[in-house]
């Protein structure tokens, strides 16, 4: 399409602070390098940003805050949850365009974050400005970091973890630990000094509780055998629910053998296996007919 410039360069020079040169190019039917190339023939330069202002529509969430949230429905939003605009020949976020058309421009390294953790949001009242670090200790602070079995590349799971601050709490060796995990040393590290895992609590009072009593023959008599390694040449732990392992060197849960249903008295009697036990407080025998309830 052949354009008379002469004749229509006064047009373009009223029209040029007022679009952008896309919308120049659809008006006047020609490409955006036509229009660039206009403005360098006839030395054109936009003096202002006279853009129409930015439109969308919204709709308000959380109306239990004093200020709801303000959520764009009139763009699409990024797999991280943002609302991305064109506005002014520049392509953004629309919460920082707004906040910069409300509170002027950012210094270098300065960006808008959502006090609300609504990435969507473009509520002003839940904008403010800030630097990297501030979005950071923010994510830390809300708890919205990725952690535990949320990372890819976790081999631990939150059980694993409790039974290895359990297992620290009473003593055992990390090199241990981490080769009956089979992690490195130094995750175990990590745990200990609270680096990692930060969000696993245990109960110290019940990991550490002694036993005051166990059954007169040995764990493996009763067809219990290490959680660990399988092995059944193991021994009652001082701890209650627990065994110790000889060959882990850690005391472990177990597996729960005969005791993972009911136990009929009798027909243990027929086995061999007895359900007598010593009392680690008083040094004597119980007999199940003094703990068991009729």
């Amino acid at each position: 399409m052949y354009i008379k410039w002469s004749e229509k360069i006064d047009e373009l020079k009223d029209k040029v602070n007022f679009f952008t040169n896309a919308e120049l190019s659809k008006y006047y039917g020609i490409t955006s390098n036509d229009i660039r190339t206009v403005f360098a023939r006839y030395n054109i330069k936009r003096t202002s940003t006279h853009f129409k202002p930015l439109k969308f529509r919204y709709e308000r969430i959380r109306e239990d805050l004093e200020a709801p949230c303000k959520i764009c429905i009139s763009h699409h939003k990024t797999k991280r949850g943002y609302i991305l605009v064109r506005h002014k020949g520049k392509r953004g976020s629309l919460h920082s365009l707004l906040f910069r058309e409300a509170f002027g421009p950012l210094k270098k390294g300065e960006l808008v974050r959502h006090k609300c953790d609504n990435p969507a949001c473009c509520e002003l009242s839940h904008l403010e400005k800030g630097i990297t670090r501030d979005n950071v200790n923010d994510k830390v602070y809300r708890n919205r970091q990725t952690k535990g079995t949320d990372v890819n590349t976790c081999i631990l799971t939150e059980e694993s973890v409790k039974e290895i601050k359990v297992a620290l709490f009473r003593g055992t060796p990390g090199i241990i630990l981490s080769k009956i995990f089979k992690v490195h040393p130094a995750t175990i590290s990590d745990i200990k000094k609270n680096k990692t895992w930060k969000h696993i609590s245990i109960n110290v009072n019940a990991a550490l509780k002694k036993r005051v009593w166990h059954y007169v023959q040995n764990p493996g008599q009763y067809e219990i055998s290490c959680d660990k390694c399988g092995s059944k040449e193991i021994q009652w732990s001082e701890y209650e629910k627990c065994i110790w392992c000889p060959k882990c060197l850690i005391d472990t849960k177990g597996t729960m053998g005969i005791f993972d249903g009911p136990i009929p008295v009798g027909a243990c009697e027929v086995m061999g296996i007895s359900l007598d036990r010593w009392d680690m407080i008083n040094k004597r025998v119980i007999k199940p007919s003094e703990y068991i309830k009729k």
